[in-house]
């Protein structure tokens, strides 16, 4: 029946060990489907192994390619072949390492009857991830990130490579502009296939770290990975008009100015010094205060920089050791989220224009790249309150959950550093003057209240403690005096 066939693609490169199970888990669950194995010339007989297998299984067959020259041109040399097909549905794509579950390909297609792409995630809820570390966790989920900030696509895990698609959605792209050879082949295709007009959901999966062979990454598939959302992100662009091509050339000349020598500009300073060392400490358990003889540490409460700035270097120092270099990332971090959450901010207040300008005065502003690379709190309790008033725009026009969001960071922003400390009360105010103008609910008005409150606990509980009162702590960040804090 035209249109009928469904086909499983796995690439393999020296995956003798882990094929042949697969092969059996697949072809007896799914005794309909094709499973197609894209062999790179395996040294260690992969293909040898697959093309038994096919001799007692007809709906296996083995693609032989002379050499490897990565993932993203197997896939493509296989989907050239589907595309000259005329009686193919559905087409599924998988790892050999035993990272995808087999039981999962049902859930897959099955999420095709109404989208055009179905993802295997591991970052939308009910996904997991079994057997990574955390390093490896947050430099995978972290990527992510970068994805969609960079490039836009909304995929919460454009790098998965467990994917279903219709033929009908596939025939639409030309394979010969996608470039990337390697893992990043998984991203570039996905965009393409948004950008063809395909709709698409993410289903979640748990993701299985490889119990046999060794993993394929190398540092050129780190760099390809890095780089190719750059050139979705200038693909894009030559689509834009010329005030987004500013606008792009701003956001990029922060980042390059916000980590140009980093950890020498400006010179490390005391305050920063001891923000750093505060940081050490809670990165390895110990109490959040100053060493002051070996296996002494004093705990100081009363200094005037909160949470906020101290525990995500903490978790920084926690997973990839302690550095003044990588404290500053996350002042540089801090830097670049706030040029694009200003600007974002502008452009929903403003006129596109203003909100140009806007950027051009922030991106270009000195100071901001001086004592801004600093551990300091000041750049963090700007972010944090930009973000929250972005939120709050945003949950004037009706979302709940952005005004909870609006709610938290500004009360992040308020714990940060003293000059911030009156951010709550006026983010109290300000919810009850729009409730007239913007018909805020007293319940939508109680849930942004509690959501800013609940920071500002966490940081009496955290730093001062139970004993200090209210008008202690109050007075305390009002006018700290010389030896009280620093």
């Amino acid at each position: 029946m035209k249109g009928a066939r469904k086909i499983i693609l796995i690439p393999t490169y020296n995956e003798k060990d882990n094929i042949l199970g697969l092969l059996s888990r697949l072809t007896a669950s799914y005794p309909d489907t094709e499973v197609w194995v894209i062999d790179d010339n395996s040294p260690d007989g992969t293909g040898a192994a697959v093309e038994s297998f096919a001799k007692g299984n007809t709906s296996v067959r083995l693609i032989k390619r002379e050499k490897k020259n990565g993932l993203g041109e197997a896939y493509k040399h296989a989907l050239r072949i589907i595309q000259g097909m005329d009686d193919v549905a559905l087409v599924l794509t998988m790892d050999a390492d035993g990272s995808h579950d087999s039981a999962s390909v049902a859930a897959l297609f099955s999420a095709l009857e109404d989208k055009d792409m179905a993802i295997g995630s591991r970052y939308v809820k009910g996904g997991a991830i079994d057997g990574w570390d955390r390093k490896r966790l947050l430099l995978s989920s972290g990527g992510n990130l970068y994805i969609r900030l960079l490039t836009g696509i909304p995929i919460r895990d454009s790098t998965a490579g467990f994917v279903a698609y219709r033929k009908a959605a596939l025939d639409r792209l030309d394979l010969g502009r996608l470039s990337s050879a390697g893992y990043s082949y998984q991203i570039e295709f996905k965009n393409a296939m948004l950008e063809s007009g395909s709709s698409y959901t993410e289903v979640p999966i748990t993701f299985h770290e490889r119990r046999i062979g060794s993993s394929k990454v190398s540092f050129k598939i780190v760099a390809e990975g890095l780089l190719t959302p750059f050139h979705i992100f200038f693909q894009k662009m030559r689509k834009l008009r010329l005030r987004s091509w500013i606008a792009a050339a701003l956001i990029l000349a922060t980042v390059f100015f916000a980590f140009f020598r980093l950890t020498e500009s400006p010179s490390v300073w005391y305050d920063e010094g001891l923000y750093i060392q505060m940081a050490d400490h809670i990165s390895q358990g110990e109490p959040s205060g100053f060493q002051t003889a070996p296996g002494k540490i004093e705990n100081v409460s009363k200094v005037s920089v909160g949470y906020p700035l101290t525990y995500p270097i903490a978790l920084l120092f926690r997973i990839f050791g302690y550095d003044i270099a990588t404290a500053r990332v996350f002042m540089a971090a801090c830097i670049i989220l706030l040029v694009i959450f200003s600007y974002l901010l502008a452009r929903r207040s403003f006129a596109a224009g203003a909100a140009l300008f806007s950027l051009a005065l922030v991106s270009m502003f000195p100071p901001l790249y001086g004592n801004g690379k600093s551990v300091l709190g000041e750049v963090p309790g700007i972010l944090y309150l930009v973000i929250s008033l972005y939120a709050l725009n945003r949950g004037l026009k009706g979302s709940r959950f952005a005004l909870v969001l609006a709610g938290v960071f500004a009360g992040l922003s308020a714990v940060t550093k003293p000059i911030f400390i009156l951010i709550v009360p006026a983010f109290v105010i300000a919810l009850f003057v729009a409730r007239k103008s913007h018909g805020l609910r007293a319940k939508d008005i109680l849930v942004a209240i509690i959501s800013a409150a609940a920071p500002v606990l966490v940081w009496i509980v955290t730093q001062f403690g139970m004993g200090d009162s209210f008008r202690e702590i109050v007075g305390f960040y009002a006018n700290p005096q010389p030896g009280q804090g620093i």
